[in-house]
């Protein structure tokens, strides 16, 4: 329990907390090191906060994380599987008119 106080109290300065009588909980080094330790978290935390930042603006901006360049092959591979599925849902939709003539041509405003 007397830690946790160090912990809390660690936002001060070694010499504050030294006032405040924490010199009889632990040590003015084991105070420095926890320190040295709380700024180290919050370092890689706005390390964190920065690459999240960054990744909201590029979504907000319509840009993908990993955007490929705009190269010939990447070109070819993006449209490629754009024509794949037109090709697809237009031979789905042959055979559901072909399943179907008979009512077509019996009813033409269908």
């Amino acid at each position: 329990m007397k830690i946790k106080k160090a912990v809390v109290l660690s936002f001060f300065s070694p010499s504050v907390l030294l006032r405040k009588g924490v010199r009889n909980e632990c040590s003015r080094r084991q105070v420095v090191d926890e320190l040295l330790e709380l700024e180290k978290e919050r370092n890689i935390l706005r390390k964190r906060l920065t690459r999240n930042e960054e990744k909201q603006r590029m979504l907000v901006l319509g840009l993908e994380e990993d955007s490929r360049p705009d190269t010939f092959w990447n070109e070819a591979r993006e449209r490629g599987i754009w024509l794949v599925g037109l090709l697809t849902a237009q031979s789905v939709s042959s055979i559901v008119l072909e399943a179907n003539e008979q009512i077509i041509s019996e009813h033409p405003t269908i």
